[in-house]
């Protein structure tokens, strides 16, 4: 599901006013760099899509950690806990133009603190998970 179905969330451009911290602003302004839409919604929710992929950033406490969350349509592909907003823009911009997951998924590895497995499609049909756990 779409973020700016959302009504309260927002498309962004540089300049526009905010209550984001310095770091946020410089994600969503590479993005803008790069060529995508970025928003931003209340609750720390903010990022950049196109019409079939989507970065969410999510400011997690008061301190200089994000969810960095991946998404292809309306599915949740990868995510991970960063400290690094800086890699985290170059990621989004790879995954956005269209990069591989398993590219992306190498990329943002480098990035995490730790990171949120994702159930692949044969997980879903056996019940188990990444190492075979239910």
């Amino acid at each position: 599901m779409s973020p700016l179905l959302d009504p309260q969330c927002n498309w962004w451009s540089p300049g526009d006013p905010t209550s984001y911290a310095l770091h946020d602003e410089a994600f969503m302004t590479a993005l803008v760099n790069a060529g995508y839409s970025s928003f931003t919604c209340p609750g720390g929710l903010f990022g950049a899509m196109t019409d079939a992929r989507a970065v969410l950033v999510i400011h997690r406490g008061g301190s200089r950690r994000w969810e960095l969350i991946l998404q292809e349509g309306a599915e949740d592909v990868l995510a991970t806990f960063t400290t690094d907003l800086a890699g985290a823009s170059r990621v989004a911009v790879s995954w956005l133009r269209g990069g591989r997951r398993d590219e992306i998924s190498r990329e943002i590895a480098a990035l995490a603190i730790w990171r949120l497995h994702k159930r692949r499609p044969q997980d879903k049909e056996t019940g188990t998970g990444p190492n075979g756990a239910s």
